[in-house]
């Protein structure tokens, strides 16, 4: 079941696109997952599902803010296309 429900999450898929993606800074991505490492090692089930929590709200916020960011320019450059 947990296999599962971590395939489902496609984990590669969404690694790939925070790391070579508009803004893409791997040292803030490989940051997100210290709090996840210390719960699992403390054995603190609690800790764990809050630090999975604080994981995946700044992966999409941060995410969501580099592809607004990133719009414009892709919406330029489609402009400057159509005028050549």
């Amino acid at each position: 079941t947990l296999l599962g429900m971590w395939q489902s999450l496609a984990p590669f898929s969404r690694t790939h696109m925070s790391l070579v993606g508009p803004g893409a800074d791997p040292e803030w991505s490989a940051q997100l997952h210290g709090p996840i490492l210390e719960a699992l090692r403390a054995r603190d089930v609690e800790g764990v599902a809050r630090a999975l929590e604080t994981h995946f709200i700044e992966a999409r916020e941060n995410m969501a803010r580099r592809l607004a960011e990133a719009e414009p320019a892709a919406e330029d450059a489609i402009a400057a296309q159509g005028r050549a």
